[in-house]
This record gives C-alpha cells, sequence and structure tokens, in this order.
C-alpha cells in the first residue's frame, strides 16, 4: 500500500488545523528599514472566531532596554479607549507615529503607522488579544514579530598612531623592531558593524589581523540619548618589521590607511 497520499493528506489537515488555531496576528509589513525611511506598518488584528466579546488587544515593545507594553486598547464602559503605556516617551511617539484601532469582533484591530523610521523603533513587537468566548470564559492569545531599525555608518573611522590623530594615506617612518600602539575607533550603527584592521607587508598577501596579531577589544560607547549611535574602539599594538606596510582599519565600506616604512 502506498502511504504518500494518506501522509500528504494528514499534512494538509495538520496545516488547516494548525492555521485555524491562529487566532490574532500580527503584521509587520518590512523586516528592516533603515532611520527616516517612510511606509512602516504594524497592525495587530483578530483572525479568529473564538473571542466572541473582546475586552482588549495590547502591542508590548522589546527593544534596547526592556520589554513593556507600549499601547493599550480597551473597552470603558460603552466606549473603547487606546492609551500609551507609561514607561514610553508618549510626545516622541506621538510625534511619528499614527494610531488607530477597534474592538469588533472578528474585525478588531490594533494599527501602528509611522511617518519615518526611528532609531528606537527596532526591536520585538508582541500582539495579545483578549476576551470572553462563547461559555463567558477570558479567552487570551498572543503573537510577535521583529523589526530592524538600521542606521547608515557615520562616517570614516578615526585612527590614532601612540596616541596621535593619523590622517589616512598619511606616511609614517618606524625603526624595525619598534612597537607603536595603534586605535580605531568609528561609528558601528545598528545592528552593530565589526571593525576589521588589515595588514598589507609587501610582497605578502593581504590578510585580517586577528588577537594573536596584537588586536585587542576596546570601549563600546553606547550613548544613552541615542540608541543607534553605537561607537566602538579596536586596538592594534603592531612592531615594524623590515619592509614597509599598509595597514588599515575598515568599518564597512569606510577605510583608513596608514603606510609604515622603516
Amino acid at each position: 500500500m502506498d502511504y504518500k497520499p494518506l501522509a500528504f493528506l494528514v499534512f494538509i489537515s495538520l496545516a488547516i488545523a494548525k492555521k485555524e488555531e491562529r487566532e490574532v496576528v500580527l503584521d509587520i509589513n518590512k523586516l528592516s528599514a533603515f532611520v527616516g525611511e517612510t511606509g512602516l506598518q504594524i497592525r495587530c488584528h483578530a483572525d479568529g472566531k473564538t473571542i466572541v466579546d473582546p475586552t482588549w488587544m495590547i502591542i508590548e515593545f522589546a527593544g534596547f532596554q526592556s520589554k513593556r507594553p507600549m499601547l493599550y486598547l480597551f473597552k470603558k464602559g460603552e466606549s473603547e479607549t487606546i492609551e500609551w503605556g507609561q514607561e514610553f516617551n508618549v510626545t516622541q511617539l506621538q510625534s511619528h507615529i499614527a494610531v488607530t484601532g477597534q474592538l469588533k469582533g472578528s474585525q478588531s484591530f490594533l494599527q501602528l503607522d509611522f511617518s519615518h523610521v526611528a532609531c528606537g523603533d527596532g526591536g520585538r513587537y508582541t500582539c495579545s488579544y483578549g476576551g470572553l468566548d462563547k461559555q463567558g470564559k477570558l479567552r487570551k492569545f498572543s503573537m510577535s514579530g521583529d523589526f530592524i531599525a538600521q542606521t547608515i555608518d557615520g562616517g570614516p573611522p578615526q585612527v590614532t598612531v601612540n596616541d596621535k590623530v593619523t590622517k589616512s594615506f598619511e606616511s609614517l617612518k618606524v625603526s624595525p623592531g619598534e612597537k607603536i600602539h595603534l586605535v580605531c575607533e568609528g561609528d558601528v550603527g545598528k545592528p552593530r558593524i565589526p571593525v576589521f584592521w588589515i595588514l598589507d607587508e609587501i610582497p605578502k598577501p593581504q590578510r585580517v589581523l586577528d588577537e594573536k596579531d596584537g588586536v585587542k577589544q576596546g570601549l563600546s560607547i553606547i550613548p544613552d540619548d541615542n540608541l543607534c549611535s553605537f561607537r566602538s574602539r579596536v586596538h592594534l599594538y603592531y612592531e615594524m618589521k623590515n619592509s614597509m606596510a599598509i595597514i588599515t582599519c575598515k568599518i564597512a565600506f569606510r577605510q583608513v590607511h596608514i603606510f609604515l616604512h622603516p
């Protein structure tokens, strides 16, 4: 007996059952967007018939700091009320997010329309939907989704050699055997971009340096007032060889080249 058709029917039945069990849906129309980009919409809406008397819908947000209720839609007497979470900067949110929603059976929804993306908008959104079923029992359903707010790199990195700021393509004379301390610092954006030290020892091939070559991770600077302004500092302790070398600090597409010659 060929069991493949039967297995296929079971798979389809399980898929349909799983779909029917879904009572609430969170739709995020973009997986990611750059800060300042328009058109982001986050919509939570009912997608089932279990809840016949909806009483509330909540959007929670887990971002850079913590997970907390961001927006409430609930019944207050005969009317419906939408309120922002008390822990949020409501003025800042209202400056770029328009909110609409209603609690009307299977047509219940809560929607965020962003005029533009702000850095703090990136994180995990969770939609929760609650109310009474046909038996008068309180029911709750949830669904989560992620959105990434991306930043453009903040310009070329800054390189210092023995605490002195050095320009790109600057040529420095270093005696063979002399040890120098290089520091590369730059805006690595969000999500954070790695900082690379790259070495060209002519005529050897180019290679990326790591800890065994003297690379040390330094301070990561995360200002409280701008969650997108991540800066990283990476050190390189380099011992000069007998031949010319080109040392490059690379962050994304930005590079600073330093020429070292004996």
